[in-house]
């Protein structure tokens, strides 16, 4: 069965073959019960006849020639076996009586030469009197008896049917894993793929279906990519052709007599600013990665730190002032200073953590304000989405943790919102040290 074949071919050819082969298990089962074990042979005198010839042979010397003469007219042949002959005789153990029953007769043995005798003599019994007589008929042959098996053991269909099933369900469950297990890998891959940086899923194997649909994640993959980059170069432009008129808006606002008028004026422009400085730093995150290099991490977040409270903010810095980490130290202190900023305006205060976790550096931001809902905690990365209004602050563009996301991002680190105790919210950085 070749790797690029349908799935209904593989599943077609398995059930196929499992039939097939568990019949010919079935039927080989049946055979080696039936006819390859061997009968056990059975003496061809039982134990009460040898008991009564023994006696009249025992009777005394000379009734023996009348008893064997007898005996041959009857066609068979008796003649005393030598010793040497008996021992290589087994004696046949007499079966075990019923519970209660008792036989208070003496019983002559019988034994079975096996290999037979040079005369042909496979059958012997022992008389009371403790001499061994071997058998043959008139013609020379063994007297030993071999009963046919008729028909197979009891226990031989059972068995047979039990193989079949046996053999059948493990082929199909053998070629179901062998059909969806291809379908999981792809479904893996796909959930691992970053759109955004043009990933591919990995063509994994399995049937010419699978391999189709790899194809086709992979052309949708790359058709989302490029609408994803084509947004963020129109999203761009358009920022970045907004700061000329904003600029001419703010020289013109001069020229506005009224104070109170020109500062709501000045207040909006600085608003449409930071939006549009914020959607090209998004922007730029998402496409430029990070230029990384060992940074003194404490040192930085301490300088962070000193930055606000030299601007009256209500900071604190906690964790080693020495602390080695491989990052771009420019956007690692936009994306503080991010979160920072979201903590003075929600609560008005924040505390700075930094500690080692494993082979992670850890950076929280804890403020005591309100906090967030977890239905939020889903959304706020999403660019422009504002949840100002649980916080009980309706300023900022909604672009600020978006920011710092794709910054902590493109250092290969990941951004969790917890619940500060008693109250408020802190923001986790996990950044890789290596």
């Amino acid at each position: 069965m070749r790797l690029g074949a349908t799935a209904q071919t593989q599943v077609a050819v398995v059930v196929a073959g499992s039939v097939i082969l568990a019949h010919l298990v079935a039927g080989l089962v049946m055979w080696l019960l039936v006819h390859a074990r061997q009968p056990e042979p059975t003496p061809a005198i039982g134990r009460g006849a040898a008991t009564l010839l023994g006696e009249l042979y025992d009777a005394g010397p000379e009734l023996r020639p009348a008893v064997l003469d007898g005996a041959a007219r009857a066609g068979i042949r008796l003649r005393p076996l030598a010793v040497e002959e008996a021992q290589s005789c087994t004696v046949i153990v007499r079966p075990k009586l019923p519970d209660g029953a008792h036989d208070s007769r003496q019983r002559a043995r019988v034994a079975i030469c096996t290999p037979a005798l040079a005369d042909g003599v496979q059958t012997a019994f022992q008389t009371l009197g403790g001499t061994w007589l071997g058998m043959i008929d008139s013609q020379n042959a063994p007297l030993l008896h071999r009963p046919p098996l008729d028909r197979p053991p009891a226990y031989a269909l059972p068995w047979a049917l039990f193989g079949t099933v046996l053999i059948t369900v493990t082929l199909c469950v053998w070629a179901s894993r062998r059909v969806t297990s291809p379908l999981l890998r792809l479904a893996e891959a796909a959930e691992k793929v970053d759109v955004e940086r043009g990933g591919t899923v990995p063509v994994t194997g399995g049937t010419r279906e699978i391999r189709l649909l790899a194809d086709a994640f992979n052309g949708l993959i790359r058709r989302l990519g490029s609408y994803a980059a084509e947004q963020r170069q129109l999203v761009a432009g358009v920022s970045h052709d907004l700061r000329t008129p904003l600029t001419r808006l703010r020289l013109r606002l001069d020229q506005v007599d009224d104070p109170s008028l020109r500062e709501r004026l000045l207040h909006d422009v600085q608003t449409m600013q930071r939006v549009v400085d914020s959607s090209l730093s998004l922007i730029r995150a998402q496409d430029g990665g990070a230029q990384t290099r060992d940074v003194d991490v404490g040192a930085l977040l301490a300088t962070i730190v000193d930055d606000f409270s030299d601007g009256g903010a209500d900071v604190a810095f906690t964790g080693p002032l020495h602390q080695k980490l491989r990052c771009d130290p420019a956007l690692l202190t936009r994306a503080v200073e991010n979160i920072v900023d979201n903590a003075l305006k929600f609560a008005g205060r924040a505390e700075v953590l930094l500690r080692e976790e494993g082979e992670c550096a850890v950076i929280e931001v804890s403020d005591d304000g309100p906090g967030i809902s977890d239905e939020q905690k889903a959304r706020v990365f999403e660019p422009f989405y504002r949840g100002d209004e649980s916080r009980g602050v309706t300023e900022g563009s909604g672009l600020g943790l978006s920011i710092t996301k794709a910054l902590v991002q493109a250092h290969g680190g990941s951004v969790d919102l917890l619940d500060a105790a008693p109250c408020g919210l802190t923001v986790r950085l996990n950044l890789p040290r290596g």
